[in-house]
């Protein structure tokens, strides 16, 4: 999700991707200056090591 502070100066935003566990960052608007607020739990597991998905497109009977 998103949402600003009072004074509408951060944003905080909660990422996921392949690479990334679900963390809160606040970008300061002003500046673009991004901060990352958490570091999920990843069970121990090296982040360096997942793989980014690639989308892979069939033709079909249907399309």
């Amino acid at each position: 999700g998103l949402g600003f502070d009072e004074a509408g100066k951060r944003l905080a935003m909660n990422l996921n991707s392949a690479r990334l566990n679900g963390d809160v960052f606040v970008m300061d608007v002003g500046t673009r200056e991004l901060t990352r607020w958490t570091r999920s739990d990843t069970g121990g597991l090296d982040l360096d090591s997942f793989v980014e998905p690639e989308l892979i497109h069939y033709p079909t009977f249907d399309e």
